[in-house]
């Protein structure tokens, strides 16, 4: 979990000029896609300091994670070839 943090906050980084103006309706849904999983993270953060020996709330936080790394290295790919 640490690890999949400390890439996203590096990708969240490159990625904050984008997230905060969006330049195309590619990037603003990619921008979109981010505020809703950040959501859910945050909202699964909580069930997890209730709960956090849950082994299926840990596997959504993962899975979580692992979408937003994928949806700021799309959103740095595609910046870059714009």
């Amino acid at each position: 979990e640490q690890a999949y943090r400390k890439s996203i906050d590096k990708l969240a980084a490159a990625a904050s000029t984008k997230l905060a103006k969006p330049a195309s309706p590619l990037m603003a849904a990619y921008a979109e896609r981010i505020k809703v999983l950040d959501a859910a993270i945050a909202e699964l953060d909580r069930e997890i300091e209730h709960n956090g020996f849950n082994t299926h709330l840990r596997l959504q936080m993962a899975a979580l994670y692992r979408s937003k790394q994928e949806t700021l290295e799309r959103m740095t790919r595609n910046g870059e070839a714009h």
